[in-house]
């Protein structure tokens, strides 16, 4: 596992599962990340998306998904799947 996730890894290691969860991502408002966002929710049905933002220019955009994850295993592979996503900027 990479570096990057075996801090979160550890975090979630007493956490009670299933558990609900909710993750954001920001990124630049563009079509790529918007596609991005999509297939993500795609890829991973039982994201949902409970709300969405934008900077007062409309630079930047945020999403918010939930979902219920059943194992820590599950949450990994989200975060690593959306932080492939291209103008992604933070996850959180």
């Amino acid at each position: 596992m990479d570096a990057r996730w075996e801090k979160l890894t550890l975090l979630l290691k007493n956490e009670e599962f299933p558990l609900p969860y909710t993750l954001k991502v920001i990124g630049n408002n563009s079509p790529a990340f918007q596609e991005g966002c999509l297939r993500l929710m795609h890829r991973f049905p039982q994201l949902k998306q409970t709300g969405s933002r934008s900077t007062s220019k409309s630079l930047k955009v945020s999403f918010t998904f939930e979902f219920t994850a059943a194992n820590a295993e599950e949450i990994i592979d989200v975060y690593q799947a959306a932080s492939t996503m291209t103008d992604i900027l933070v996850l959180l």
